[in-house]
């Protein structure tokens, strides 16, 4: 977060393959990322430093309120460029999420006998 806090005060290099690899992934975002009071910002979010990311996953995720709620917490107060695959990773293995989510376990295939002659044999799917 040093190196990003610096690039950000000294201006971001014209081209993108000049830019440290470990602060390319922010260089689609350079022009939104400020510093106030020492806090580096993305508009108005916070941008969380990878050592940091799992705590504000699990922070954000408290009461278990899913994949999608915890995206919409998370959006609306912190910001890093994995953000939407870190939570969803971090959510998969979740126990009581796991534990509670309905499972979609598919009926097995039902073969039924050929019928010799047309007609002899009507039948129809019905699905719930």
């Amino acid at each position: 977060m040093q190196k990003l806090g610096q690039v950000i005060r000294s201006g971001w290099p014209a081209k993108y393959r000049e830019v440290p690899r470990e602060l390319a992934e922010y260089f689609s975002v350079r022009d939104e990322l400020v510093i106030d009071n020492g806090v580096i910002l993305k508009s108005q979010r916070v941008v969380v430093p990878e050592s940091l990311r799992r705590v504000y996953i699990e922070q954000l995720h408290r009461g278990h309120p899913g994949v999608e709620a915890t995206k919409r917490r998370a959006r609306d107060v912190v910001y890093w460029p994995t953000m939407t695959k870190d939570i969803e990773y971090v959510i998969s293995s979740c126990k009581p999420c796991n534990s509670t989510k309905p499972h979609q376990t598919k009926e097995p295939m039902k073969s039924h006998p050929t019928p010799k002659l047309p007609w002899t044999q009507v039948s129809a799917d019905i699905f719930e």
